[in-house]
């Protein structure tokens, strides 16, 4: 999120959440005593530009709960004469915004996403669920980046995701491995993070493409490739078509082409709910034909 003040701070330094203030301490204790679970307040590396993480929890109360943080947000950016905005991108130039899914594996017993002995942790039953995700990743980023401006953000060297793959230790990766502390139990800590998504999308729906696109990659009981683990740019040709690195769609229009009648996501979701989809950002693209982007990024900011 952005928050506007008159003294921004420092990106990632400790002024910029003095500079927030009484609003930081503030959005904790509403959302503390809302039931939200807070977890981490941080300045991030924007100007101006901040984080916050809510404990795990099911799915359904996870989405639940992104609306809520956001209008908490809101709210308490307003009570306090400041202006909050989870745009994806404030200006084409500017570092975006995103909203990262975390997921993990259970099963009767517990937690089963993290193995000691496969590929930087990962199970098989994480292993053959991202092979799942990454394989359907066009369609899923039709759901989780709909505006006309997330796939500004959606480049490389964007601190967003810079091509289709999973990797640990870059933060170029579309569906990234998270590393638990060395001190705590990897077990428990152990998780995915799907970083294509922004605020403009809905929630409910981003969960559903994952969990769809997970379970069609358990059905197909294939492990993925390779997990990257390096910098993707260093990656030559041969390494990218061994792995199955793709590049991100282009456009929220190339995207879109992946909920057409015919693809696989007509099995997954009732005809009614994607033509709304569609026709919804159809007529987000004629609002904003005659805006360049800087125009476009304002009104999103506007809204969001």
């Amino acid at each position: 999120m952005h928050i506007a003040a008159d003294d921004e701070g420092v990106a990632l330094g400790l002024d910029s959440m003095r500079s927030a203030e009484p609003f930081g301490t503030q959005l904790i204790e509403v959302l503390t005593e809302n039931g939200l679970e807070p977890e981490n307040w941080l300045a991030e590396f924007g100007v101006g530009q901040f984080e916050i993480t809510l404990r795990p929890a099911p799915a359904l109360v996870a989405c639940d709960r992104a609306i809520l943080l956001r209008e908490i947000v809101h709210d308490v950016a307003r009570a306090n004469g400041l202006r909050a905005t989870f745009v994806p991108l404030p200006h084409p130039d500017s570092v975006g915004n995103g909203v990262h899914v975390h997921l993990s594996f259970n099963d009767s017993n517990g937690p089963v996403s993290y193995d000691p002995n496969g590929e930087s942790g990962l199970s098989a039953i994480a292993s053959k669920a991202s092979a799942g995700i990454l394989a359907h990743a066009e369609m899923i980023m039709a759901i989780s980046a709909p505006s006309q401006i997330s796939y500004l953000r959606l480049k490389p060297h964007r601190w967003s995701s810079g091509a289709i793959f999973i990797g640990a230790h870059t933060r170029e990766a579309l569906l990234r491995i998270c590393m638990p502390p060395a001190d705590s139990d990897p077990v428990k800590k152990y998780n995915l993070e799907y970083r294509a998504a922004d605020a403009t999308a809905n929630p409910w729906f981003v969960m559903a493409a994952l969990v769809r696109a997970a379970t069609a990659g358990l059905d197909a009981d294939q492990p993925v490739t390779a997990v990257v683990t390096s910098e993707v740019d260093e990656l030559p040709e041969s390494e990218w078509q061994r792995i199955g690195i793709r590049p991100l769609p282009g456009s929220l229009e190339e995207a879109l082409t992946y909920l057409a009648p015919g693809t696989p996501s007509r099995k997954w979701f009732s005809d009614t709910l994607l033509d709304t989809h569609l026709i919804l950002r159809e007529m987000e693209r004629k609002f904003f034909a005659d805006m360049d982007d800087v125009e476009k990024c304002q009104r999103y900011a506007d809204a969001y």
